[in-house]
């Protein structure tokens, strides 16, 4: 009688990476390519149900789990009703930032390790933009403090404003993986609480203000340094509240 072999764990793992794909992941990937390949627009209507059906050959349960998929990466969105139909979307770092709470959560990372890390991203991207920021962006930036200041009291005006700070240091650095990155650590930091007490809508303001000030003596060091002072100070103005894991996104 002869012993079965064991499976080492090489030939387990060639074995795992040579499974092919669920055929619904493989017609995701396929309407992704043609979106991209196409240039579509957001809001562009892809072809009705029994069209795709007889263009891609596939099975009417494939073809709507494909879409289900790329609906739940931001990459369409799926309108019921007569009018209704699947839409390109543009994909958001808002969508990427759910992502990266879900795999934080499973790794158990803390709000103050995400912090730690949009502090590095954050001192990344105004080191790269240091040198390409002019008065268009100073401009700008400058409004957004000022709004911040002026409406105070708006919890909504404070979020919007406060990203607008950020995205303009995101474009001058030229760098769409930063961008996206920063972003979505962002929104990750963001919605993590509801809490935006006045004081520290102040603070943000004055440290943002900072910042645009070494910017305009041509300072990137001290810039940078005040970003991360910045971004580490809202460390602990979160440990202060409460310290814990990465809560889901906000509804």
């Amino acid at each position: 009688m002869t012993s079965r072999r064991e499976v080492s764990p090489l030939a387990r793992h060639v074995a795992a990476a040579r499974r092919p794909k669920k055929a619904a992941e493989q017609l995701a990937d396929e309407i992704l390519g043609y979106i991209v390949d196409r240039g579509l627009a957001p809001g562009t209507r892809l072809a009705p149900e029994r069209q795709m059906l007889a263009d891609t050959g596939r099975a009417r349960g494939t073809l709507r789990e494909a879409l289900r998929l790329l609906e739940s990466r931001g990459v369409v969105e799926v309108r019921p009703g007569a009018a209704g139909g699947a839409f390109v979307r543009k994909p958001q770092p808002a969508d990427l930032g759910a992502a990266i709470t879900a795999v934080l959560l499973l790794e158990g990372a803390s709000m103050l390790e995400v912090l730690a890390a949009r502090e590095d991203m954050e001192v990344a991207a105004l080191r790269r933009a240091a040198q390409r920021i002019g008065p268009r962006h100073l401009a700008v930036m400058q409004d957004s403090v000022d709004r911040v200041r002026e409406h105070i009291a708006d919890r909504e005006r404070f979020l919007l404003e406060a990203g607008r700070f950020h995205a303009v240091i995101s474009e001058a650095a030229d760098s769409p993986v930063l961008r996206i990155l920063n972003e979505a650590l962002r929104a990750t930091q963001m919605s993590s609480t509801s809490d935006f007490p006045v004081s520290y809508r102040k603070r943000v303001a004055d440290e943002h203000q900072d910042i645009i000030d070494a910017l305009i003596e041509g300072n990137a060091d001290l810039a940078c340094n005040r970003m991360r002072d910045h971004v580490h100070t809202s460390a602990h103005s979160w440990a202060g509240r409460r310290l814990s894991r990465v809560p889901g996104p906000a509804a």
